[in-house]
């Protein structure tokens, strides 16, 4: 989901694995509470495990934030038309592009949650269908983000070192393997944001966790993950 920005300003993205997000989870009034808040220190979000084939859950959540907001300004946008790789991914990646309204730089958004139960190979496809992204974008420009489980035990130094996403030096990792991007007692940097282009370089000079069940001291089993990029419109 989107919000225009204003000319000129810094905007803020996030990716946001909110853990089974249904119909049931908008029922719970302190969870959508969270939500909205959350949501609302973003511009933009790419949203993970919705869990509802009717829709209906995200567009509650949708009707809450405009509800919240200002003005009535931000918009749904669903999976992206081009036809990914399905049996290299156990939930297969989404690109959309966009398009920065003030300098009028395109880029590619390629939203992504590998599977925990073979994070190396999807991610050694999602270097491919990165390719196919910029094409069905029309830029080199890119920004790969979402919960990859790319840390720990689904994926050692020793293996991310191998990735091409990691050899190929114009992927570049905004999230840094020190970072930790969990809301649990264990440190990793499962959720990531990797970036290609000069352009991309030098408008996304960083990412970093927000960790909000500290900010708004929250129930960890409440929410899910999130990890943030600044871009520079």
């Amino acid at each position: 989901m989107w919000l225009p920005a204003t000319s000129g300003q810094t905007v803020k993205s996030a990716a946001f694995n909110v853990q089974v997000f249904g119909k049931s989870k908008t029922q719970k009034r302190d969870v959508m509470q969270i939500l909205v808040k959350i949501f609302l220190r973003y511009g933009g979000a790419i949203i993970e495990e919705i869990r509802d084939k009717t829709e209906d859950a995200i567009t509650a959540l949708l009707a809450e934030i405009n509800a919240a907001s200002q003005t009535d300004n931000f918009t749904v946008t669903g999976p992206a038309s081009m036809q990914t790789r399905r049996k290299d991914f156990e939930r297969p990646p989404d690109c959309f592009s966009l398009t920065l309204k003030k300098s009028g730089v395109k880029m590619g958004y390629l939203a992504v949650h590998v599977s925990p139960r073979s994070v190396f190979d999807e991610m050694e496809a999602l270097y491919d269908v990165a390719s196919e992204c910029e094409t069905y974008a029309g830029t080199s420009n890119l920004v790969i983000l979402g919960d990859m489980n790319a840390d720990c035990s689904y994926l050692t130094k020793e293996a991310r070192d191998k990735l091409r996403l990691k050899k190929d030096s114009r992927y570049k990792w905004r999230i840094l393997d020190d970072m930790d991007t969990t809301v649990s007692p264990q440190k990793c940097a499962y959720d990531r944001v990797i970036v290609k282009g000069l352009q991309m370089e030098r408008r996304i000079p960083k990412a970093n966790p927000f960790n909000f069940t500290k900010e708004y001291r929250l129930d960890l089993a409440k929410v899910g993950c999130l990890v943030v990029l600044h871009l520079n419109t």
